[in-house]
């Protein structure tokens, strides 16, 4: 009993650090994009237009978006996607 005791503590440790690493890694892919618009912007201002703001502000929302998002109990999320997919595909 204590064996398959430790067996389920270990697979649910496994499950929690693959979560964070799949949220870590959506949050990087959005911060990378949203830090080099910003530097565009702060380059030259004349690339700062209401299109490219808009843009930085989806990519800003998206790695807060992979932060908070609920994550599955499985490998496999609902709809048949792997688990820890963008909630929404990187610009």
């Amino acid at each position: 009993m204590l064996i398959l005791f430790a067996v389920v503590v270990a697979i649910t440790q496994y499950r929690k650090a693959a979560a964070f690493e799949d949220r870590l890694g959506c949050v990087a892919t959005w911060l990378e994009k949203a830090k080099a618009t910003h530097e565009l912007h702060m380059k030259d201002r004349t690339n700062t237009t209401e299109d490219s703001q808009r843009k930085l502000v989806d990519q800003i929302e998206g790695a807060y978006g992979c932060a908070t998002k609920e994550p599955s109990h499985s490998r496999i999320a609902p709809g048949g996607g792997l688990f820890g997919m963008h909630p929404v595909q990187p610009h």
